[in-house]
């Protein structure tokens, strides 16, 4: 089975979405809502984000149709991913809230 795009209409929920950073992980368009992107950082320049049933069923269907507007956010993923999502980024944060492994340094 091949997915050719995420669709992830939220309509609530709290945090970092599992299943939206997947998406990218997987290279797949991804239209999600609002609550779809929260806590995402630079969330509009990977998703495709819309809140109204209209908007949203107007995106997924221009993604499956080749928008190459929406489509084109496919290109950010990467650098995206790496800049945000990194182990090296994780490292650097959990130093930053909780210190060195090593307290000397």
């Amino acid at each position: 089975t091949q997915v050719r795009q995420a669709v992830v209409p939220l309509r609530y929920g709290a945090g970092v979405k599992g299943k939206v950073l997947e998406a990218i992980q997987k290279n797949l368009p991804l239209v999600t809502t609002t609550v779809g992107a929260e806590g995402i950082p630079a969330a509009e320049t990977v998703m495709n984000i819309a809140d109204t049933a209209a908007d949203f069923a107007a995106k997924v269907v221009s993604v499956e149709r080749g928008d190459q507007a929406l489509l084109s956010k496919l290109d950010e993923y990467t650098s995206w991913l790496g800049r945000n999502f990194s182990a090296e980024n994780a490292r650097k944060i959990i130093i930053e809230d909780f210190g060195h492994p090593d307290r000397r340094q």
